[in-house]
């Protein structure tokens, strides 16, 4: 996700999270919650983000998304592991529409 924010000309600079070091640019963001959080403040780019919580909609799915086109958060979808990436209103741009079944939460931020 952070890839396609900084090809997508996203001022980043106002992040403070961790960054990788090995292997990646060293402007690639590591940390999807750090991530999420960031973009959760700038609701002027973003907008105002929608939480789903798990244990209010336990049969959440891809086609809970399908159509809508944004940003999409799963937050412990892996035990403590997150995941951020692009959602096309079918698929996720570096991930499965299958982790959408996981997470605690899904955040959601509907782009146009």
């Amino acid at each position: 996700m952070g890839v396609a924010l900084e090809k997508s000309k996203v001022d980043l600079s106002s992040f403070r999270g961790a960054r990788c070091w090995f292997g990646h640019n060293p402007r690639h963001i590591l940390r999807a919650q750090e991530l999420a959080d960031w973009i959760s403040k700038k609701y002027t780019i973003f907008g105002i983000k929608r939480v789903y919580k798990r244990k209010d909609h336990p049969k959440m799915s891809s086609s809970d998304f399908y159509g809508k086109k944004g940003i999409v958060f799963i937050k412990d979808g892996w035990g403590p592991t997150d995941h951020i990436d692009l959602w096309n209103g079918y698929e996720m741009r570096g991930g499965d529409f299958s982790y959408l079944k996981l997470g605690v939460e899904i955040w959601f931020w509907r782009l146009s």
